[in-house]
């Protein structure tokens, strides 16, 4: 499930510290000195490394670092045997290290092309939903990102010499990432989040929680299927069928752009009005007499939840 993690080990925890001999292992090394200090920047494989006299950070994809590129993220055991091997290579206890960002994936198999399943994920409380891009679908908040996008072809287009995998060729394959951006730490209610922590199995299997309570908290938008005309008995019912059907063909943000500037026009007095109107607007769209659940997201439902079942170790 780990893919991008990024790290601060703090010298304190580290006996015996060489700057100089850390530094000569990196590639495209620079040295920058000052009157007082000294520091360096460079690579070890993909990690972009910054070494100080405070201590050294390391930042990019632990998945990349390990399998040489970023298709299947790393297990529990997997993150270990890579973080052992960071330690290897340099010389420094990293699962020591304090985690400052960690990005945790997960590729699935499903029958239509991924786009497909965008328009059925709705909006989530406490998110900004953007699918500016058609591609990709995020979730932003300052210390969090959730995104959806398809990695079959983000794969091809980032490593061109590099073939698919056979498990993965000609299938659509959506990645849905949960990105701890910020402020780690505070998210978990902890002093700090080390790499210790990230290996240890109880916080593992509360990641994976966490993972899927993410997806599920996302509202889904129904499909349309007039089920009982029965219950159309009144113009008012028939109004709000059409205009359901009507909200159904209308991009999302096109509804909260409007949404958006009745704020800023300030047109109700009461702020709790907007959230009422939004909430309004929802039932509307999900009501049983026009919409049932798309086929698209109980597929994906099942693939987000079987989480629990997978990564074991």
């Amino acid at each position: 499930m780990f893919d991008t993690v990024y790290m601060w080990l703090d010298w304190s925890k580290v006996d015996n510290v060489e700057l100089d001999s850390i530094a000569s292992k990196l590639s495209n090394l620079k040295e920058f000195k000052s009157k007082s200090s000294v520091s360096y920047s460079g690579y070890l494989d993909n990690y972009v490394v910054r070494i100080c006299e405070a201590g050294i950070s390391l930042k990019g994809s632990i998945a990349r670092y390990y399998h040489g590129n970023n298709l299947f993220p790393l297990s529990r055991l997997e993150m270990k045997d890579a973080v052992k091997k960071l330690s290897d290579e340099l010389g420094l206890p990293f699962h020591l290290s304090k985690v400052t960002r960690f990005d945790l994936a997960a590729n699935f198999i499903m029958e239509r092309p991924v786009q497909n399943y965008f328009p059925f994920l709705g909006e989530k409380r406490g998110y900004n939903r953007s699918n500016i891009s058609l591609s990709t679908l995020y979730y932003n908040t300052e210390k969090k990102q959730l995104i959806f996008y398809d990695k079959s072809k983000e794969f091809k287009k980032k490593y061109k010499s590099v073939e698919t995998p056979f498990i993965y060729k000609e299938k659509n394959i959506l990645r849905y990432e949960l990105k701890y951006q910020n402020r780690v730490n505070k998210i978990f209610d902890k002093e700090e989040i080390t790499v210790e922590d990230l290996i240890n199995v109880e916080f593992y299997e509360k990641l994976k929680e966490n993972y899927i309570n993410e997806y599920i908290k996302i509202q889904k938008v129904n499909r349309i299927s007039i089920l009982n005309y029965n219950e159309i008995r009144k113009p008012k019912h028939a109004l709000n069928l059409i205009f359901g059907a009507l909200l159904h063909k209308t991009d999302p943000e096109d509804i909260n752009s409007i949404l958006d500037e009745l704020k800023v026009q300030k047109v109700f007095s009461d702020p709790k009005s907007y959230s009422r109107l939004k909430s309004d607007l929802r039932d509307i769209k999900n009501s049983p007499t026009i919409s049932v659940k798309s086929d698209l997201i109980i597929e994906l439902d099942k693939k987000v939840t079987s989480i629990r079942k997978c990564y074991l170790i």
